[in-house]
């Protein structure tokens, strides 16, 4: 494996390590955990943990690539140390903030399409309202009529006697 890709692959995962290890204290001195509403482990699993994990195992997994270690193994042949390093590192960059790039893209196609569908919702919510409402009018309507009906035939039972 190209020892410039694998520095990046090391500074990776001690930067996941440190991010994990500070959001682990963080976690441990919650109050949701002091209270007993939460565990160090569910707050550990919180959605932005999980993407930041996430993105630095998928730029691992590239650079881990025997594609990536070709091509590097040919470009270190004609580039200097310093310049194989800066490669290495600008790919790493490009990766990590592609990834995150298009998980916030996701993200905000998500929101459209869940505010489009609680809209819809919304919408046939208020129609079943507007239905229930008519039935109900309708239902008072036939309810007066009835104790109409009622009080005639009161009066004709009163006047038969």
């Amino acid at each position: 494996m190209n020892e410039y890709i694998q520095e990046s692959i090391n500074g990776i995962k001690e930067g996941q390590e440190e991010f994990n290890d500070a959001v682990k204290k963080a976690a441990e001195n919650s109050q949701d955990v002091k209270d007993g509403k939460s565990t160090v482990e569910e707050e550990m699993q919180e959605p932005e943990n999980i993407l930041y994990n996430e993105i630095a195992e998928t730029s691992i997994r590239i650079l881990s690539d025997k594609i990536v270690h070709e091509s590097f193994d040919i470009i270190a042949k004609e580039l200097s140390i310093e310049s194989m390093q800066a490669l290495t590192s600008i790919l790493a960059i490009i990766m990590t903030r592609s990834a995150f790039e298009a998980i916030l893209f996701y993200d905000e196609l998500l929101k459209k399409e869940l505010s489009k569908q609680f809209g819809e919702q919304v919408h046939h919510i208020n129609l079943l309202k507007s239905d229930v409402m008519g039935h109900n009018g309708a239902l008072k309507v036939f309810k007066a009529q009835l104790e109409e009906i009622k009080k005639q035939l009161r009066t004709s039972e009163l006047k038969v006697e």
